[in-house]
């Protein structure tokens, strides 16, 4: 069905500047004919076998009067629309046109709730569907190409294959379609190379974009969405990733929708099918090739050598919506209804089988094992990360034992046991803060990854273990190195392998709290930001600044969410228990501190680290309904 709502008196005062200048004819035609031989092949030949020999069979999406509100804002006005097997389709408009809010409402992205209102029809495979049942079918790319920095390509197709494949597929299996994808994606020659970060050299753009799509396809998916997927890419990398595109609707059977904002005439001839948005209405819905036709009929001719995509864009910025032409065929189609009503009578989805690519499908222990070796991979690799880390620890406890030189030595004259305890509690203060401060950074900045591996490839808990199976040897490292320098410069006398086993447990103890704070951080700045409402306390509890017997008796109870204090209490035992003198006991009943507790400490310390660690679990779970993935 077509709407007219406005029929022009003349032709078309928006295309003037794009009709000039016929003048050099020759030089434009030559210019053109050289960007179709340079953009006419890739180089390299994305045959995609793996998707031909299991190519999907027949599907299609469909939806009908989709509306999209937040309070009386009106994103999308009532669209309808399909898209099916071998369609590559650009769904194009300008900024703040409603392409990524379509795209995520067909995809089940949208959380409703509040203000957000979603509403109309979807359709899959000819039977009704909400679109939590859309979001478990369909493959997203995101516009962020949100890939593990330090894994390489071929590393970060392995992953996805082997928590997302089939239980039952074979190495040989796995590996065949692995280098199938890295062949036809044009990976091949990249294959070792890091992925990389703004801090770490790795993959091209376009490679990245590449390999994003990769880690999508190794499922063998049916619909492939895509947001923007050329942004931020040269020219000719744009190309080569919707010539993909437009390959894997040819060849693999896959249904490609994506959005894109205003694509070469190269680019644009790729796809077969637009759905051009204006102010969240349909301004065209139809094949490519009609484009020329349906505007000239609405009395908008597009000028010879002018690009389609342009000539449309321009019309849809300079007019004002209610006088630009409408021509959408299936607006208002029942044909779609009908057929799901069919559908839903028989109970059927169609003939296709389709497979839950949100679900999956490695157990726990494998989940666990994967992340944990890409854990210590990123660790090997980023060198510059565990160097700093070191060179931190070295500078500060040098430092430590430069001022408290022989603070503990009981045999000099000017020793004091306040010199002794201060000295204590700078090297575990030092260590509680320096342990809390990696996990600030790195679970706000790898929450963008984890939200989009998070229920496809694994779930929270494996995400967890991996990351304290990681910390268990870097912090036993970083404990060590810090008594090693501060025992004998500052003089202590307890036992040395207790005070590292202590620095030890008040580190790991103390990076659940950073964890805590990550999760629930919109961002690493601000993580930052709130650490000193959790870490500062510590250090007011430890009983240094003031005895706690001092503190107001309805605070004491913080003292028991502390770790510095506990791990200072077991300090405190290894390093006065042998003095008898009226300081070192003093010291005890201050801090009220009791040899008889040690194990409790322990507990409590081993509490703290499992409480605020499950707490951190339960932040990560909910942060990931709260955001869009």
């Amino acid at each position: 069905m077509e709407v007219q709502a406005h029929q022009p008196a003349q032709t078309v005062v928006v295309v003037e500047d794009l009709a000039k200048a016929d003048a050099p004819r020759e030089a434009e035609i030559r210019m053109q004919s050289s960007c179709d031989d340079a953009f006419g092949a890739l180089d390299f030949n994305p045959e995609f076998k793996f998707l031909q020999s299991n190519r999907p069979e027949q599907t299609n999406l469909k939806w009908s009067n989709v509306q999209y509100t937040i309070g009386e804002k009106v994103i999308l006005n009532g669209l309808d629309g399909s898209v099916n097997s071998g369609d590559c389709c650009a769904l194009m408009g300008p900024s703040g046109s409603g392409k990524t809010s379509l795209l995520n409402c067909l995809s089940g992205r949208v959380f409703t709730g509040g203000k957000k209102i979603v509403s109309g029809e979807f359709i899959m495979n000819d039977r009704f569907v909400e679109p939590k049942s859309i979001r478990a079918n369909v493959a997203y790319v995101q516009q962020e190409d949100r890939i593990f920095p330090t894994a390489t390509a071929r590393e970060a197709l392995e992953f996805s294959a082997k928590l997302r494949l089939p239980n039952g597929t074979t190495d040989e299996e796995r590996e065949g379609i692995i280098d199938d994808l890295l062949d036809s994606l044009g990976l091949t020659h990249v294959q070792d190379t890091m992925v990389g970060s703004e801090l770490i050299r790795g993959l091209s753009g376009g490679e990245k974009k590449r390999c994003a799509i990769g880690i999508e396809l190794v499922t063998n998916p049916s619909f492939i969405f895509l947001d923007e997927p050329t942004s931020g890419l040269d020219s000719y990398g744009a190309f080569k990733v919707v010539k993909i595109l437009q390959l894997l609707a040819e060849k693999g059977g896959c249904t490609i929708l994506c959005t894109i904002h205003q694509p070469s005439s190269e680019i644009f001839n790729q796809f077969n099918k637009i759905y051009m948005l204006v102010q969240g209405n349909c301004m065209y819905n139809g094949p490519v090739e009609n484009i020329p036709s349906v505007f000239e009929s609405f009395g908008y001719p597009i000028p010879g050598r002018t690009n389609p995509a342009d000539f449309i864009m321009l019309l849809a910025q300079t007019k004002p919506v209610e006088e630009l032409p409408r021509h959408n065929p299936e607006a208002g189609s029942l044909t779609t209804q009908q057929g799901a009503e069919k559908g839903a009578e028989k109970g059927e989805i169609g003939t296709t089988k389709m497979i839950n690519l949100r679900k999956p499908t490695a157990g726990v222990l494998v989940q666990s094992w994967e992340l944990t070796k890409r854990e210590f991979k990123a660790v090997k690799r980023d060198k510059a990360a565990s160097i700093a880390t070191i060179a931190v620890t070295t500078f500060l406890n040098i430092l430590f034992g430069i001022i408290f030189l022989h603070a503990g030595d009981r045999n000099r004259s000017s020793y004091t046991v306040q010199s002794n305890f201060g000295a204590l509690t700078m090297v575990f203060a030092s260590a509680m803060f320096g342990s809390a401060q990696g996990p600030l950074m790195t679970i706000p900045d790898e929450r963008a990854i984890f939200l989009r591996e998070y229920n496809v490839a694994y779930s929270a808990i494996p995400y967890l273990v991996s990351k304290m199976l990681k910390e268990l040897p870097e912090y036993f490292i970083t404990s060590a190195l810090s008594m090693l320098i501060t025992y004998w410069l500052i003089g202590f006398n307890g036992n040395f392998i207790l005070f590292v086993l202590e620095l030890w447990m008040l580190s790991l103890a103390s990076v659940s709290y950073a964890y805590v704070l990550g999760a629930a951080a919109h961002d690493a700045k601000q993580a930052q930001q709130m650490a000193p409402l959790v870490l500062v306390p510590q250090l007011l509890f430890t009983g240094f600044f003031i005895s706690i017997s001092q503190i107001p008796k309805w605070l004491q109870w913080v003292q028991y969410l502390c770790s510095l204090k506990y791990g200072l209490n077991l300090a405190i035992i290894t390093e006065f228990s042998g003095c008898d003198t009226e300081d070192c006991l003093a010291i005890f009943s201050l801090n009220d501190v009791h040899d008889d507790l040690q194990w409790m400490y322990i507990v409590i310390l081993l509490a703290i680290f499992a409480g605020f660690r499950a707490l951190s679990l339960g932040v990560l779970i909910w942060r990931s309904k709260t955001f869009s993935y």
